[in-house]
């Protein structure tokens, strides 16, 4: 079996590199990232596309298998049907993506499971961290080349970012049938918060999928949905919605972006995707607020980011702002002053580049609080920052994607 396997995936040590790729960020603040939890997930395309996990599921003939997340590792190493890793590995990865048969960045090489006996099978892999500590994954999967045709969702699992008392949010995906048939489907939830519109209907069709936080508290939900066709066998997909407090103003930044004497932009982001693109300013230390309204910017993260410019204040003035957390909630107060009329003035400006993130996964992040640190206690008019901050899909693997690089730096 090993032999044909190895036959099957060619060399069984990979060498490729990930392609270096970075964000020159301007404005921000840091955010640590967390440690992950490995999975090994399974797609039936090459650029592994629409995956699912690979414990339960039913594998008919080209399958491509990998580990996810792909950041925070040095080393994966695969056994199939060998739980116990007894023998030696099937495959040895040294670079990201982390696949079970080998391949390039871009396109993974398929396990051919047309050459193995249908039922269950095992792969196993023992990812190995940063920090040389080990991890053990093993997925129970079946392989069924003999057996009758699935219904699949175009998708792995899904999670909704959803506010108390905030609004539903709905994601697409398709389900089809492995035979590419008219199947008729019926669709059911798990739980009354999770929707699914239609419930009914003739494959290949877009499935409209809602979450209401309508009843919900805080905290994390679960469900599962599971389609369903006479002489199919069912697809199910788990579902995920993390429910937070009401929204509130967060990632709030100041720039100019036109005169800087006598104007302010702010932008901030909101979960609530109903929250107005409004905020309020006032001579400091009190008097009436005056509303200004502003519009939305493209956002990778979930919810809203918004812009807002203050304009016809006067020069070297301090002034309040607000912002708006949702459609009934102002956010607390904040102070920011206008820079000095066009002459002799004194103004202390800080530059800082190339600092890093706190907890980066490469450990490459020395010296950045205390950069933070005496910037504060500078306390200075303005600060520019030079960019080199946050990357993704990098040696370093430091974010396992564009978004999640932009709104950890950005947090």
């Amino acid at each position: 079996m090993v032999s044909s396997l190895r036959k099957a995936f060619g060399t069984v040590s990979a060498s490729r590199r990930l392609v270096p790729g970075g964000l020159l960020l301007l404005a921000g603040a840091l955010l640590a990232s967390g440690a992950h939890a490995y999975d090994l997930e399974v797609s039936t395309s090459s650029n592994r596309s629409s995956p699912a996990l690979l414990e339960g599921y039913t594998a008919r003939g080209n399958i491509y298998v990998f580990v996810t997340p792909a950041s925070g590792l040095k080393n994966v190493r695969f056994w199939y049907d060998d739980p116990t890793t007894t023998g030696s590995p099937d495959q040895n990865e040294n670079f990201a993506p982390w696949d079970f048969a080998g391949g390039s960045s871009n396109n993974a090489n398929a396990f051919d499971t047309t050459g193995e006996t249908d039922g269950q099978h095992t792969i196993t892999a023992i990812v190995r961290l940063q920090d040389n500590s080990e991890q053990t994954i093993t997925s129970t999967f079946t392989i069924a080349n003999g057996s009758q045709p699935d219904l699949v969702f175009n998708s792995g699992p899904l999670n909704f970012p959803l506010t108390q008392g905030g609004s539903p949010f709905t994601q697409t995906i398709n389900l089809s049938a492995s035979d590419a048939g008219a199947a008729a489907f019926n669709i059911a939830s798990s739980a009354t918060w999770l929707t699914t519109a239609p419930t009914s209907g003739t494959t290949s069709q877009a499935i409209d999928i809602t979450a209401d936080p309508a009843g919900l508290t805080p905290g994390i939900y679960s469900a599962t949905l599971t389609a369903t066709a006479p002489g199919y066998d069912p697809a199910t997909l788990s579902v995920t919605a993390d429910v937070s407090e009401p929204s509130v103003a967060d990632q709030i930044h100041l720039s100019w972006t036109d005169d800087p004497t006598t104007s302010l932009t702010v932008v901030w982001h909101t979960r609530d995707t109903a929250a107005p693109s409004e905020a309020q300013v006032r001579p400091a230390g009190g008097g009436a607020w005056t509303t200004v309204a502003g519009g939305t910017r493209t956002a990778g993260v979930a919810g809203l980011l918004h812009e807002v410019t203050f304009t016809g204040l006067s020069a070297d003035s301090e002034y309040d702002y607000r912002l708006r957390n949702n459609a009934t909630d102002w956010s607390a107060v904040r102070q920011a002053r206008t820079a000095p009329a066009a002459g002799g003035a004194d103004l202390t400006v800080a530059f800082v580049a190339d600092t890093g993130l706190i907890g980066r996964t490469d450990g490459l992040d020395t010296g950045t609080q205390q950069v933070i640190n005496e910037i504060a206690a500078l306390d200075p008019r303005m600060v520019l920052l030079g960019g080199d901050y946050a990357y993704y899909n990098t040696e370093q693997d430091r974010f396992d994607t564009l978004d999640e690089a932009i709104d950890a730096w950005f947090l």
